[in-house]
């Protein structure tokens, strides 16, 4: 029973993590790409910003009411809460390229494209990659809220089934369970950045 739970959990974490990376990547290129006077325009940022700090679980009611109770709901969910960290560090890795590499590009006259894929985000990967473990750390916390409420499966479904049963020793189980699962990825991320960055240095 737990293992199939474990499964579910981890699977949608993937899942909704990837998509979350992809989609912060994308949107913090369309962001950087926009015209300046945009960029820096008050109410444009406030609007930004403020879709950052609501919690994943307080959109929670509007994905049941949109998705109704089902697999896309938690995915959504996930991704609600691992984008924003991560979309945040790429646009600010975008917008404070260090001034070396800025002269650099202009002397290889590199276009805007080149120098974000080439130049900026390669010179940064240490913050990337941390931007990632803080993008899995919020959807392990976004897929335990949503499987909590909007979910059939999952660990946080069980934690559910056991807070109902008054089984407190099982819910700490499930908790302990969650954790594990969190920091064996947390690790092997920080495995795959040590083995790329010793790469990149050789």
């Amino acid at each position: 029973m737990w293992f199939e739970h474990v499964l579910v959990s981890n699977f949608k974490v993937l899942l909704g993590w990837a998509l979350a990376l992809m989609i912060g990547l994308v949107l913090a290129l369309l962001r950087y790409y926009l015209p300046r006077i945009i960029q820096r325009n008050y109410v444009f940022n406030l609007l930004v910003d403020l879709i950052k700090f609501p919690p994943p679980i307080a959109w929670i009611p509007f994905v049941i009411l949109m998705f109704g109770i089902s697999f896309w709901s938690s995915i959504l969910i996930v991704i609600v809460g691992g984008m924003p960290p991560f979309f945040t560090i790429i646009y600010d890795i975008l917008t404070h390229t260090d001034e070396h590499y800025r002269n650099l590009t202009a002397t290889l006259q590199l276009s805007k494209l080149k120098t974000v894929f080439f130049i900026s985000l390669p010179s940064q990967w240490s913050r990337i990659y941390t931007g990632a473990r803080v993008s899995l750390g919020m959807s392990w916390m976004s897929i335990v809220a949503a499987e909590l409420i909007s979910s059939q499966s999952g660990l946080g479904y069980l934690i559910q089934l056991h807070r109902i049963d008054l089984d407190y020793q099982m819910v700490l189980v499930d908790i302990l369970i969650i954790a594990i699962c969190g920091y064996v990825m947390n690790e092997l991320l920080l495995f795959a950045e040590k083995k790329h960055l010793s790469w990149r240095s050789s």
